[in-house]
Formats: structure tokens, sequence, C-alpha cells
């Protein structure tokens, strides 16, 4: 028997469908909720001044690495100094009010400004006026706390100017 030819047929090549990788939807934030949490909470930050003291709204409001700046001084940074600084300065009352807030496409940080009004417990009752920033940062707990406060001195009604003069 003579041999028989072998024939070969290669296999078919085997494709490979490439990997499909399951992203899972990410929720785009609702930044006009974020913003009024901010103003919220900045109204909630100038309340417990009011109620418990500078000194302790602070501590309460502020990350432990936050800093203050203020007219005049230079930067205080951590919460316990802050306090212990707020603590040891002129005693009074300090309130704010937010004019407005904003926060980032992510909503990991924000904004929110205003103007502050400040009276001494010393005899007289000094007032004092001016503008502040507070810079809050979306904390790992998902709550929102001031990094960086600055205020600055001002007029009293708070008024702004714009492009065009006076608003």
């Amino acid at each position: 028997m003579a041999p028989q030819p072998v024939i070969t047929n290669p296999a078919p090549a085997v494709v490979a469908k490439p990997a499909t990788v399951s992203t899972p939807k990410v929720e785009k934030p609702d930044l006009e909720a974020e913003r009024q949490t901010l103003l919220n909470l900045d109204v909630a930050f100038s309340e417990a001044s009011q109620a418990r003291g500078a000194a302790q709204a602070f501590y309460e409001f502020m990350a432990a690495e936050g800093t203050l700046l203020q007219t005049g001084e230079p930067p205080i940074k951590g919460i316990e100094t802050i306090r212990v600084r707020l603590a040891a300065g002129p005693q009074g009352t300090l309130i704010w009010k937010p004019v407005e807030a904003d926060v980032s496409p992510s909503a990991a940080m924000g904004y929110t400004w205003g103007s502050y009004e400040s009276r001494s417990k010393t005899p007289g009752h000094k007032m004092s006026y001016g503008k502040y920033v507070n810079v809050w940062k979306k904390q790992k707990d998902g709550t929102w706390k001031v990094v960086l406060s600055a205020t600055t001195a001002g007029p009293e009604n708070g008024s702004r100017r714009g492009e065009l003069g006076n608003q």
C-alpha cells in the first residue's frame, strides 16, 4: 500500500474578543444642591460663632489642618492653634452672612464668601466690619470642612463694586 499524502489544514485562528470592562456608572454631583449645602453650613457656622464663640465655632467647622488668615495677623494653622489664638484674643461676637457659594465640578471643593461684623465686649462695644471667604473641602466621610478662612476689613454696608462702579 502506497503512503497516503498528508494533507494539513491549518487550524482556524481563534480570535479573542476584546475584554469588556464594565465601569460603574458615576453619577454627576448635584452642584446646585452642593452650593446650597455650603450656604447652609456657612450660616450654621456663623450661628455657632454667635452662640458658642468664634473659638469653638472654628474648632467645630474647620478641618484639622485648616488655616486662618486675619487682617493684620500672620497665618494661623491647625484647629488647635486657631482655637487657642481666638480664645486668647479680644472677646466679642463675630457673625457673618454668606452672599454666594460655588463648588468645583467634582463637588470636592467649594467656597463661600460674604460680609462679617465683629462686636467687642469691651465698654463702648467697638464694631468692625469686613469681608470673608471660606474655602471648603469635602472630607473622606462626605462632610464639608473649612480648610481656609480669610478676612479683610471693609465697609459697614458690605457693598461691592462691579465693573461699572458700585452695585
